[in-house]
């Protein structure tokens, strides 16, 4: 629970303006301030090997559907698996994007 300068609870609202005036004086360009944490506390989880039901129940999502949209491939993971499983990547050859991609929908 986060207070105000009275010691009453913030309201939903007065959080989300006050984390998106700070995240604007530091240059960061955010919709939904609250939203951005929430988003980067749910991918950092993945990349640290979090599964899709301790996200759920992390998010406090009540059907796995909506957890979904956190689960989308991390660019961070996404070159691990690369290096540590494409021949290529292991021979120590550079691909193309083009090639990344090829192997990406191969691997969906």
């Amino acid at each position: 629970m986060f207070l105000d300068n009275h010691g009453l609870a913030f309201r939903p609202h007065q959080l989300t303006a006050l984390v998106k005036k700070y995240l604007l004086s530091a240059g960061i360009e955010v919709g939904a301030a609250c939203n951005a944490f929430r988003h980067s506390a749910a991918t950092h989880m993945l990349e640290n090997g979090a599964n899709c039901r301790e996200l759920q129940e992390y998010l406090g999502h009540a059907d796995l559907s909506t957890t979904q949209v956190y689960l989308e491939v991390t660019q961070t993971q996404l070159k691990k698996t690369y290096s540590k499983t494409h021949p290529a990547a292991i021979a120590g050859k550079r691909l193309t994007k083009g090639e990344v991609s090829s192997y990406l929908h191969h691997l969906s």
